[in-house]
Parts: C-alpha cells; structure tokens; sequence
C-alpha cells in the first residue's frame, strides 16, 4: 500500500509517475482528477456521486457513494 502525498502545485497525475509500473486503483470525484483518469496505465474508479465527466472517464463507476460500501462494490 502506497500513501502518496505531493508538495502544494503537483498534479496527482505527475505524482503518480513515481509508481509507475504497479497496480493503482485510483479513487476519484471531481475535475481535479480528470488528469489520473487519462491515465491508461492507472484502474481509475468512480463513487456514484461523482461528476458526469469523471464517471464517463473512470474506468469503473460504483453503484454507492460513501466509504463504508466502498469495499462491497469493489
């Protein structure tokens, strides 16, 4: 498990460079991170309550919201 935490001004995307290479399922909701979402070497998952164009991005859209489902959609 990777815990990722970039400096103020770095993109998710470019942060996640460094993790090239692995298995990343990258969980995300909003416009920022449409950048991850192009990424075709990263699974990228949408919760139901996301943005339109997050979830038509994502490569997988789950049916729940909140954090405790999570794991059941998975």
């Amino acid at each position: 498990v990777y815990i990722l935490v970039a400096k103020k001004g770095i993109s998710k995307a470019s942060a996640l460079e460094v993790l090239k290479g692995e298995e990343i399922f990258f969980f995300g909701d909003s416009h920022n991170d449409l950048p991850v979402m192009e990424l075709s070497w990263v699974t990228t998952v949408a919760p139901a309550n996301a943005y339109d164009i997050v979830k038509d991005k994502a490569d997988i859209t789950l049916k729940t919201s909140n954090n405790e489902t999570l794991r059941i959609d998975i």
